[in-house]
Protein backbone atom coordinates (compact mmCIF):
# COMPACT_ATOMS: atom_id res chain seq x y z
CA UNK A 1 0.00 0.00 0.00
CA UNK A 2 1.03 3.60 -0.53
CA UNK A 3 -0.18 6.91 0.83
CA UNK A 4 -1.02 9.93 -1.32
CA UNK A 5 2.65 10.98 -1.36
CA UNK A 6 3.83 7.55 -2.53
CA UNK A 7 5.20 6.43 0.86
CA UNK A 8 5.08 2.67 1.38
CA UNK A 9 2.64 1.68 4.15
CA UNK A 10 2.63 -1.83 5.56
CA UNK A 11 0.27 -3.32 8.12
CA UNK A 12 1.51 -5.04 11.27
CA UNK A 13 -0.21 -8.27 12.32
CA UNK A 14 -3.86 -8.71 13.14
CA UNK A 15 -6.38 -5.86 13.45
CA UNK A 16 -6.23 -3.98 16.75
CA UNK A 17 -9.91 -2.99 16.47
CA UNK A 18 -12.88 -3.15 14.11
CA UNK A 19 -16.13 -1.36 13.49
CA UNK A 20 -19.02 -1.10 11.09
CA UNK A 21 -16.93 0.06 8.12
CA UNK A 22 -13.67 -1.83 8.52
CA UNK A 23 -10.68 -2.84 10.62
CA UNK A 24 -7.87 -0.83 12.26
CA UNK A 25 -4.25 -1.97 11.94
CA UNK A 26 -0.93 -0.75 13.30
CA UNK A 27 1.42 0.32 10.50
CA UNK A 28 5.12 0.68 9.83
CA UNK A 29 4.66 4.43 10.39
CA UNK A 30 5.32 5.28 14.07
CA UNK A 31 2.16 6.48 15.89
CA UNK A 32 -0.05 5.92 12.84
CA UNK A 33 -2.73 3.32 12.22
CA UNK A 34 -4.65 2.42 9.07
CA UNK A 35 -8.37 1.89 8.68
CA UNK A 36 -8.99 -0.72 6.01
CA UNK A 37 -12.56 -0.64 4.73
CA UNK A 38 -14.42 -3.93 4.34
CA UNK A 39 -15.86 -2.66 1.04
CA UNK A 40 -14.38 -0.16 -1.42
CA UNK A 41 -15.25 3.31 -0.03
CA UNK A 42 -18.00 5.20 -1.84
CA UNK A 43 -17.28 8.54 -3.52
CA UNK A 44 -19.13 10.18 -0.60
CA UNK A 45 -16.89 8.46 1.98
CA UNK A 46 -13.76 9.48 0.06
CA UNK A 47 -15.01 13.07 -0.15
CA UNK A 48 -15.68 13.10 3.61
CA UNK A 49 -12.18 11.75 4.32
CA UNK A 50 -10.60 14.43 2.13
CA UNK A 51 -12.51 17.15 4.01
CA UNK A 52 -11.42 15.65 7.36
CA UNK A 53 -7.77 15.49 6.22
CA UNK A 54 -7.91 19.15 5.13
CA UNK A 55 -9.51 20.23 8.44
CA UNK A 56 -7.87 18.47 11.39
CA UNK A 57 -9.13 19.30 14.89
CA UNK A 58 -7.16 21.78 16.95
CA UNK A 59 -5.25 20.50 19.98
CA UNK A 60 -5.92 22.32 23.24
CA UNK A 61 -3.22 25.00 23.67
CA UNK A 62 -2.44 23.66 27.14
CA UNK A 63 -1.78 20.14 25.77
CA UNK A 64 -0.40 20.49 22.21
CA UNK A 65 0.97 16.92 22.09
CA UNK A 66 -2.06 15.22 23.64
CA UNK A 67 -3.91 12.93 21.22
CA UNK A 68 -7.51 12.38 22.26
CA UNK A 69 -8.97 11.04 19.00
CA UNK A 70 -7.91 9.24 15.85
CA UNK A 71 -8.16 11.49 12.77
CA UNK A 72 -7.23 10.75 9.16
CA UNK A 73 -4.04 12.38 7.91
CA UNK A 74 -3.80 10.76 4.47
CA UNK A 75 -5.59 8.36 2.15
CA UNK A 76 -3.84 5.08 1.44
CA UNK A 77 -4.28 2.86 -1.58
CA UNK A 78 -3.54 -0.80 -2.21
CA UNK A 79 -1.90 -1.92 -5.43
CA UNK A 80 -5.28 -2.81 -6.92
CA UNK A 81 -6.88 0.65 -6.55
CA UNK A 82 -4.32 3.20 -7.79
Amino acid sequence: MKDEKGNLISLKGDPINSGGEGKIYETNQNKFVAKIYDKLPTPEQISKLKVMIANPPKSPPTEPDHVAIAWPTSLIFDDHNN
